[in-house]
């Protein structure tokens, strides 16, 4: 049993990267950014505490080089900005401008289209079941 669960958990997992993929395609194609600068900004869009670009760099698995590239691009694109700390005046923080956050938006409704077509002919207890079951999932991956 725990064999077959592990098989559905990797293939839910494969296959929500290949939709996100997607989105972030066409995003990308859409707001003509790169894949990478469209990661970007869903990480700090989504991020409830502020974002430095070492965290960003980590959660991509990219060198602060690359991520420095990629931030300056943005912030002429005017879509993110850098803000320094107000305790620390060496540590600046990534955070996205209005332009970003309407990206980030728009992105964000494509995304939970693709994601209400998935539970759409799911009944109120099977949502239930999930919900809480994820909830549990997602306590143990944070």
């Amino acid at each position: 049993m725990e064999d077959v669960l592990m098989e559905y958990l990797t293939q839910i997992i494969t296959n929500i990267s290949e939709n996100q993929s997607s989105i972030l395609r066409e995003g990308h194609l859409n707001y003509k950014l790169s894949p990478n600068e469209m990661r970007i900004i869903e990480i700090v869009g989504s991020s409830q505490k502020p974002k430095m670009m070492k965290d960003i760099a980590e959660i991509m698995s990219m060198t602060k080089g690359g991520m420095t590239f990629l931030i300056d691009k943005l912030e002429k694109k005017g879509i993110v900005r850098r803000k320094q700390n107000d305790f620390d005046r060496r540590v600046l923080h990534i955070e996205l401008t209005e332009e970003g956050q309407r990206i980030y938006k728009e992105y964000n409704r494509s995304k939970y289209a693709v994601l209400y077509k998935w539970v759409e002919d799911m009944n109120d207890s099977t949502k239930k079941i999930m919900t809480e079951e994820f909830h549990k999932v997602l306590k143990m991956v944070e």
